[in-house]
């Protein structure tokens, strides 16, 4: 069993889980770099609608990062 360490995520959306979530992930590692934001730890998806969706077509997926604001080194 595996409990999520409390903090700030990331989140992002994508439709249809029978497609790669790879866009997604670009999506938050960019949006992550441009905020100066250090992502780490596991990576967390989560089917929304799964107790009504009969097609992985129609999933909603949930993605989230833990991030860490970085430190500024001189």
């Amino acid at each position: 069993m595996h409990i999520q360490p409390a903090g700030t995520y990331i989140r992002a959306y994508y439709k249809d889980a029978s497609r790669p979530a790879e866009r997604c992930y670009e999506r938050i590692f960019d949006f992550a770099s441009q905020n100066g934001l250090e992502l780490s730890g596991y990576a967390y998806e989560i089917i929304l609608n799964d107790n009504v969706i009969d097609r992985l077509e129609d999933a909603i997926v949930q993605v989230e990062i833990r991030a860490e604001k970085t430190e500024e080194r001189f």
